[in-house]
């Protein structure tokens, strides 16, 4: 595996970590977030986040409703990954979302946890398309790990199709999906894959997402190696031109090096 490593100077590297925030109003308005699997009907808060968890059962006629098995370490997984949408039968399996904004960016992400399910012990492989375009390939290295996907994707028309694809290797099927309406402001107008997000002062936090973040984004902690959190009480004011919208929690927070001459080394594995 190769290991890339990113030498940034300390002044650098503390504005990598110090982006602008964005001032929006905390509510789910824009959000639809759906657990998979659930019982029909049935929603409910989660406990952690605030957020309302609805059934899938309006946005697919597809699949059934399966529970992970309970040998699996459950601890510090979220709640929605505890239950799944199995799809047997058929290659292409399409959640279809509406209504949305057309002409809008939205923040697009599906969840996936195996947890053996089915009992047999054989962790599947299949495509995940966005209409009719590839997004991602989901690939599971155990039963009890997650895999995560997200897209910021500019919509065109007033609903969005999220398909799973047999593709031979294992029964498609899905844990949770989620879509959050962004800023006219915030991003750019391309579709992207984010392959994740980090604070660099959430080194001995959890991770953190709605209502820190208005639009639910997730950060990961991420302390470099040799160096320290410093923190600062003050907000952050956001320039003009500042897209992406950085909350202010990950603003306050920033790495620097124990010993101020040193470089900061980031290490991503690709």
């Amino acid at each position: 595996m190769e290991v890339l490593e990113l030498f940034l100077s300390a002044v650098m590297a503390a504005a990598f970590c110090l982006s602008p925030s964005l001032v929006h109003a905390q509510d789910q308005s824009g959000f639809i977030s759906i657990d998979c699997g659930i019982t029909e009907g049935s929603s409910y808060k989660d406990k952690i986040t605030g957020l309302r968890y609805i059934s899938d059962e309006n946005y697919t006629d597809a699949g059934v409703n399966k529970n992970i098995s309970p040998k699996i370490n459950t601890t510090g997984i979220d709640k929605q990954y505890l239950n799944l949408r199995s799809f047997p039968d058929g290659n292409k399996i399409c959640y279809t979302l509406k209504p949305v904004r057309s002409k809008n960016k939205y923040l697009i992400r599906a969840g996936f946890l195996y947890g053996n399910y089915d009992e047999l012990d054989d962790v599947p492989k299949f495509d995940l398309y966005l209409g009719v375009n590839w997004w991602a390939t989901v690939t599971l290295t155990d039963a009890s790990t997650l895999f995560t996907t997200e897209i910021i994707h500019l919509l065109s028309s007033d609903y969005v199709d999220i398909c799973l694809v047999n593709t031979g290797f294992g029964t498609p099927f899905i844990s949770v999906l989620e879509l959050r309406l962004l800023d006219d402001k915030t991003h750019s107008n391309v579709s992207q894959l984010v392959g994740g997000r980090v604070g660099c002062g959430l080194a001995n936090s959890d991770s953190i997402r709605f209502s820190v973040d208005v639009y639910d984004r997730i950060w990961s902690p991420l302390l470099p190696r040799d160096c320290e959190v410093k923190h600062t009480s003050y907000a952050i004011k956001s320039p003009d031109d500042d897209k992406n919208g950085v909350p202010n929690a990950i603003m306050q927070g920033a790495a620097v090096p124990i010993n101020q001459s040193d470089a900061i080394v980031f290490y991503f594995l690709t």
